[in-house]
């Protein structure tokens, strides 16, 4: 359609130098031949079913692209096969009782079109996983140094070495200022943040004492982000969960 000059005559709800596609797909709406009429129409050209201006013929245009076209032309007037739905765009804001134990939020949209006379609907569903921005101990990966262990009910990551590492996967970092450190004691250990590996970028520094900073990451792409702790004096550090902070 877009590399078509059919919206050089054609408007979908307006009159232009043709009739609007909205019209067009409402006259033939009852003929299941329209796909193929409408196709023939526009390769071999038309006059006089609309008016005085003649539509020129499309012969370079391949049938099976002309088809495509008059099918979704053919979906614009079938109005009373469109259910009501929630619009494009919006906002969603997530209920106040919701089950901490379950870290993710799943939206998951449908869309149908109205197909036609010819053509049955067609369906598509598309999911978007949202993690919670706290991340428990239970849920955190790949560790270094680190033994899960519980402390009053509840599970937790011990630093059982001098020195230790853990990460999280699929993280973007676009208007992420940094991460907070849930303690179940108090440490003079000190966590390097470093982006892909345990080599990589260093993002931020900071004693455990404080919220670690980070430089502002963009691109929307997805990372593993490496949390490494360096030997200090004092207790080993007891993490009960990790929260990604925004801007």
């Amino acid at each position: 359609m877009l590399k078509s000059d059919c919206s050089t005559c054609h408007k979908i709800s307006t009159t232009s130098i043709g009739p609007a596609f909205e019209k067009v797909s409402i006259k033939y709406q009852s003929d299941p031949k329209a796909v193929d009429y409408l196709a023939n129409k526009v390769i071999n050209g038309s006059s006089g079913v609309w008016g005085e201006i003649p539509m020129p013929a499309h012969s370079a245009m391949k049938e099976a692209e002309v088809k495509k076209i008059t099918e979704w032309i053919m979906t614009l007037g079938n109005k009373d096969a469109v259910a009501k739905s929630l619009p494009a765009s919006g906002k969603i804001t997530p209920a106040n009782n919701v089950d901490k134990k379950k870290s993710v939020l799943t939206l998951k949209a449908t869309y149908t079109d109205a197909g036609t006379a010819k053509l049955k609907p067609l369906t598509t569903t598309n999911a978007v996983n949202l993690k919670s921005n706290e991340i428990d101990a239970s849920d955190i990966k790949n560790l270094k140094g680190f033994e899960k262990k519980e402390v009053s009910g509840a599970e937790v990551i011990a630093l059982t070495e001098n020195n230790g590492s853990f990460s999280l996967s699929n993280i973007d970092l676009t208007n992420i200022s940094g991460f907070k450190f849930n303690l179940a004691n108090s440490t003079n250990y000190e966590v390097e943040i470093r982006l892909d590996n345990l080599e990589g970028e260093l993002l931020g520094k900071s004693a455990l004492k404080s919220d670690v900073a980070i430089h502002p990451v963009s691109g929307g792409k997805f990372h593993r982000v490496y949390f490494v702790f360096k030997e200090a004096s004092g207790e080993r550090p007891i993490i009960k969960s990790v929260t990604v902070e925004s801007l």
